[in-house]
């Protein structure tokens, strides 16, 4: 590999730069020892980053934060911050032109789960862009559809895909030779309020506590709750203001009392945050979406609840709770930000029907007589 550990940050190491062999180079910025005080140059780090793609003619493609990556990366690296830099096979101009075209429409998540999908389509084919045909593409998805890849997985590919074929390439392109997959519409998966609060209580940090609470309370996305800011938060008028929304509309939902104490503990235990309500530790930017998935799973085992569950079910939760307790299904929407009603009224099939009042009608049939 490269070394670049003449960068002008003395708080930078390059480690296992290997862009032949892997596609992707590895990097650690101490946090401890005796430069701890000092703040790493992230600029620096992909200005480098850039530089070691370039040796080997490709582009970097994407920047991921892999703070959970320490645990697996031997011993003398606890307290450093890892992080990816990965090199595109999509080449340079097309990636612009992809991101020019996706950007009109998408948020930026969106933008880069394309690009990453087709980087993976190309590395796995192996072939010169030039020289791709719509086989390539069927052969690809239908090794993923007899592997067992989920339907909503399968269907990013072929999205990401047709996109680049149709858009970039200028390939015709034949939904019917080429079909996506069927959905499974199965209803989500909602918890009592026993159960979340038993997840919360059975959640040991504070601020992992306070995003749960959050997350539930509000009715808020994971990718909502990660961008929130403090100044969003508004205590006379107990709203949130929800910034970074799925439909990329601005909506208020509502702050409760108790959540509102939490994240005021929260607060002032925890650094008294003024922009970003819940900074990352290792870089003081947004939280990865992943690892909150992670550990409420983990919190969700420790309370025994042995359905499967994800942080999404808190969304889910929320919405069927307030159905059950009378609220009309049109002021759910607006507090959900859907923009399609049907989106909302999946929660009349998972709300609990004796809380709403409803008997069967045979409950209601008297000694067997019509």
């Amino acid at each position: 590999g490269i070394d670049f550990r003449d960068t002008e940050d003395p708080e930078i190491r390059s480690f296992k730069c290997d862009f032949e062999e892997y596609g992707y180079c590895l990097c650690i910025t101490d946090t401890k020892g005796s430069h701890a005080d000092l703040t790493p140059d992230y600029d620096a780090v992909r200005s480098e980053m850039e530089a070691v793609a370039g040796y080997f003619g490709k582009s970097v493609l994407r920047e991921v934060d892999k703070a959970d990556v320490v645990k697996n990366a031997g011993p003398g690296t606890n307290g450093s911050q890892f992080f990816i830099v990965q090199a595109s096979e999509i080449p340079d101009g097309m990636i612009d032109q992809m991101r020019g075209l996706i950007n009109r429409g998408f948020p930026e998540n969106t933008i880069n789960a394309y690009c990453n999908s087709v980087d993976y389509f190309l590395r796995t084919v192996n072939k010169d862009v030039s020289a791709l045909t719509t086989d390539d593409v069927d052969a690809f998805l239908t090794e993923k559809r007899l592997g067992g890849l989920a339907p909503q997985t399968y269907n990013h590919y072929y999205s990401s895909i047709r996109f680049f074929y149709k858009r970039i390439l200028k390939t015709d392109w034949d939904d019917e030779d080429i079909p996506r997959m069927k959905l499974d519409h199965s209803l989500p998966t909602v918890l009592s309020r026993d159960e979340i609060q038993s997840i919360i209580d059975h959640t040991p940090n504070l601020k992992h506590k306070a995003i749960i609470a959050t997350m539930y309370s509000s009715g808020l996305r994971v990718s909502e709750v990660v961008h929130l800011h403090y100044d969003d938060i508004s205590r006379t008028n107990k709203t949130i203001h929800v910034r970074e929304s799925k439909s990329r509309r601005d909506r208020y939902t509502i702050l409760s009392d108790r959540n509102l104490d939490l994240l005021t503990e929260y607060w002032f235990k925890c650094g008294k945050p003024r922009d970003i309500l819940f900074p990352s530790s290792w870089t003081g930017t947004y939280l990865d979406k992943n690892s909150i998935n992670q550990y409420f799973k983990k919190s969700a085992v420790k309370a025994g609840i042995k359905k499967h569950v994800t942080s999404h079910c808190c969304r889910h939760s929320f919405a069927s709770h307030l159905f059950e307790d009378g609220v009309d299904i049109k002021y759910i929407q607006a507090l959900l930000g859907h923009l399609d009603p049907k989106s909302t009224e999946v929660y009349i099939h998972v709300s609990n029907k004796s809380l709403l009042g409803i008997r069967s009608p045979y409950d209601l049939h008297k000694g067997g007589e019509a």
